[in-house]
């Protein structure tokens, strides 16, 4: 059902077992996620900032759903700061899902 996703991205700063993420995950799903099991990080340009990975692997032809969820929400609102004022970000971001 649905599209499948090609690639997914995920940050997750509370530490878990490789074991507890992956075991139950499908290899359909192991072979398309890169899973970092750290905090995502909201400084424009750091390593772990979500938005600097996808200006690296996205294009505009790419559709890209975001699911922004991180719990913290000084870190989520400076993460959707910077999509509302970059054009080219936006750009790259078909669907955006953010609970308030």
């Amino acid at each position: 059902r649905g599209l499948p996703f090609t690639r997914i991205f995920a940050w997750e700063a509370i530490r878990h077992d490789p074991a507890q993420i992956f075991g139950p995950m499908p290899d359909r799903v192991v072979d398309a996620i890169s899973y970092y099991n750290v905090a995502a990080n909201a400084t424009p340009g750091a390593r772990h900032n979500p938005w600097r990975t996808l200006r690296q692997v996205a294009t505009p032809a790419d559709l890209v759903v975001v699911k922004l969820d991180i719990d913290t929400p000084r870190v989520e609102e400076a993460l959707l700061d910077q999509i509302l004022e970059d054009r080219g970000l936006c750009e790259l971001i078909d669907e955006l899902y953010y609970e308030e």
